[in-house]
């Protein structure tokens, strides 16, 4: 819980100091990649023609991976200029703060439970 206690506290002082920059973050050990939009219509027509048929057709299983994104707003709308550049260097460090640190973290079978536990929605 300390280590995690350390990633809040320089993404809280980072928040402080640029709360403009940062437009989210997402930290997974579990990612398999996008979810389909269901706004889009459905899927592929492939699947529209098996589903249509009564045939189910099932996904294959899914590699999950460890990742770390973050999407930051530029100044200016992308328009921007050498001295705009160096408003985004605190963005860098604090990526770059994050790989480092969490390499390391390891979250221990109580803390997994938990989490678990809090996500089907049991606490």
């Amino acid at each position: 819980m300390v280590r995690i206690a350390l990633f809040l506290f320089q993404l809280q002082k980072f928040l402080k100091a640029y709360p403009d920059l940062l437009e989210y973050m997402h930290i997974s050990d579990q990612y398999s990649g996008k979810k389909p939009d269901d706004s889009s219509g459905g899927g592929t027509a492939a699947s529209a023609n098996n589903s249509s048929s009564g045939n189910t057709v099932t996904a294959a299983p899914t590699n999950v991976v460890k990742v770390f994104q973050a999407r930051f707003c530029m100044p200016r709308n992308g328009r921007t200029q050498p001295e705009d550049m160096e408003m985004m260097l605190p963005c860098l460090k604090l990526v770059l703060y994050f790989i480092d640190k969490l390499k390391r973290v390891k979250l221990s079978k109580e803390v997994k439970t938990l989490m678990n536990e809090f996500l089907n929605g049991r606490i």
